[in-house]
């Protein structure tokens, strides 16, 4: 079994779905954390039974709506591969909608689709959607407003090689999404949407993808849709560039060389949204200077917060920046849509080794084999507030707040406010 998707189900359950060499098998109990679990294994069409890279959520009053994407593992319907919708309304017993290939995202539209180019967003009542974002397709939102009966494409950025034309054998390299991407909807109905910058090349008849491109690209529905080229400026002219990297000033601050996940320097876009709209971002980014003995540097954990009554995007956070985290790579990111007591709950993958020893790498040395851990980090709201001194401060006295949390154990913070900037002990 792999690539496990997880989800509430039932008022206190528990469901997780994963494929198999062929077909995905479904985990169930009741409870969760508690009790057996129940094993069901669902094959796909006839043809294309190995089912893979499922990716679910719940719905409906009680968590018993259960909906899925999964891609094909061969060719299908004239797609390589091919994207499917599965709905279950009695918790996964029965799929009254099975392999079901969406309007839009047929053989007439793409060539076809890779695993993982999808994600779910937080369903609100019977409203749900996903995002798809790859190299070799299109980037859009499909959206559904009566509990997947009906389906709407929402495009945001369009590909030209989506659909190949006969004879085309090589094909110069282009900017595109780099397949990792994320959504959610906020309190007024907008959805938001990350993706990484990656691309592709055609090259003797093979595609080939682009991969540590930089940028971090955001969207959402009130826009129009994003140009093709991807440039960073004009990304950043229209508040649509979310993350990047960049060299320091200094020798010690370089990007020596990163090895490849597949994505970009800047990916693995996470987005959660308050109860008060705050919109909170997070992801995995290869960090200037400290480089290992490879010699790679490590990826850090960077977040970004919109905050409701602002105007403006806050500062990109290192959370992995001082010296309680040097030489460990953070990677994979996973963070829980709901944010209770204004903290938000991470998981991530660690290890002293930067790079994957199974994913491609175009880096100089091959990554070696080694050991990773999966941990758990808890994140404070406030750990989003700005702490440099802007621009646009507020005219009046300086003033340095009271600590938070207080009484505290292990770190606290102090707000300060300055008329000038200057040196502070």
């Amino acid at each position: 079994t792999g690539w496990p998707s997880y989800a509430q189900l039932g008022a206190d359950g528990e469901i997780v779905i994963a494929h198999l060499d062929d077909g995905l098998k479904i985990s169930t109990r009741t409870v969760r954390g508690q009790g057996s679990w129940n094993y069901k294994t669902l094959m796909g069409p006839a043809g294309a039974t190995d089912i893979s890279w499922p990716s679910i959520i719940t719905s409906g009053p009680d968590h018993n709506y259960i909906h899925m994407s999964a891609s094909t593992y061969t060719a299908y319907q004239g797609l390589d591969l091919a994207l499917l919708y599965y709905r279950s309304l009695d918790g996964g017993l029965n799929w009254d909608k099975s392999e079901v290939i969406l309007p839009q995202m047929t053989s007439a539209d793409y060539d076809g689709f890779n695993g993982d180019e999808y994600a779910w967003g937080t369903p609100h009542g019977d409203t749900i959607y996903f995002v798809v974002s790859g190299p070799w397709i299109d980037t859009f939102i499909m959206k559904s407003d009566d509990n997947g009966e009906n389906w709407t494409k929402i495009p945001i950025l369009s590909n030209a090689y989506k659909k190949l034309a006969p004879g085309v054998t090589d094909l110069a390299p282009f900017t595109m999404s780099d397949g990792s991407a994320a959504c959610e909807m906020d309190n007024s109905g907008i959805i938001h949407v990350a993706f990484g910058i990656g691309g592709g090349f055609l090259q003797g008849s093979t595609p080939y993808i682009l991969v540590n491109k930089n940028g971090l690209v955001y969207w959402n529905t009130t826009m129009p849709m994003l140009q093709d080229s991807l440039n960073l400026d004009t990304l950043e002219a229209h508040g649509q560039l979310l993350g990047y990297v960049s060299d320091g000033p200094n020798p010690n601050d370089t990007i020596t060389d990163a090895p490849s996940y597949r994505v970009g320097l800047s990916s693995f876009p996470q987005i959660s949204i308050d109860a008060y709209n705050n919109k909170y971002f997070l992801w995995s980014a290869v960090a200037p200077g400290n480089p290992s003995p490879d010699p790679y540097n490590f990826r850090h954990l960077i977040g970004r917060a919109w905050f409701h009554d602002k105007a403006s995007w806050g500062d990109m956070i290192d959370f992995n920046g001082d010296f309680t985290y040097i030489y460990t790579e953070f990677v994979y990111p996973a963070m829980a849509k709901n944010i209770l007591n204004d903290n938000l709950e991470v998981i991530y993958q660690t290890s002293g080794q930067p790079g994957s020893a199974t994913a491609t790498s175009t880096a100089t040395v091959p990554v070696p084999i080694h050991d990773v851990n999966i941990d758990h980090r808890q994140i404070p709201g406030s750990s989003f507030w700005p702490t440099a001194i802007g621009n646009h401060a507020d005219a009046g006295s300086n003033f340095v707040s009271q600590n938070y949390p207080n009484p505290v154990t292990g770190d606290t913070r102090i707000r300060i406010h300055l008329e000038e900037s200057c040196l502070v002990t």
